[in-house]
């Protein structure tokens, strides 16, 4: 009934309500959630003390009250922690284990990548008119 009522007044005059259908309800301009404000990221404070970034872990007590975490030596720590990759980019096919799962998975990647590629530029060939 609304939506009729809406095609009538538009004919007649530009609709008062200002009504828009959008799939399966209409909405009044009127009737709209005022757009909130924008929120302010607030940062953490970069610790800049040298002495404090040497034998604490800053940021590591979750907690509002207590002390920051105090580092131990390295000999305490596993050798496996050492040895950790901590780049954030993937190591590449030639780097990985061949047989290993991460090989193939990121063999069959590239692949796929390689093929949706080359099917990209074929099409793109096909449907070229001189």
């Amino acid at each position: 009934m609304a939506t009729a009522l809406c095609t009538c007044l538009r004919k007649i005059a530009i609709c008062p309500l200002r009504c828009w259908q959008n799939g399966y309800m209409i909405t009044a301009a009127y009737a709209k959630a005022p757009v909130p404000a924008i929120k302010v990221k607030l940062g953490f404070e970069v610790e800049k003390d040298p002495h404090k970034l040497v034998n604490y872990l800053c940021g590591g007590n979750i907690y509002k009250t207590g002390e920051e975490i105090e580092l131990k030596p390295e000999e305490e720590y596993p050798d496996w922690l050492w040895e950790l990759r901590i780049d954030r980019k993937a190591p590449d096919l030639e780097q990985l284990e061949y047989g290993s799962y991460e090989y193939w998975a990121k063999a069959k990647k590239l692949s796929l990548k390689s093929k949706n590629a080359m099917q990209k530029m074929s099409s793109k060939r096909k449907h070229k008119k001189f």
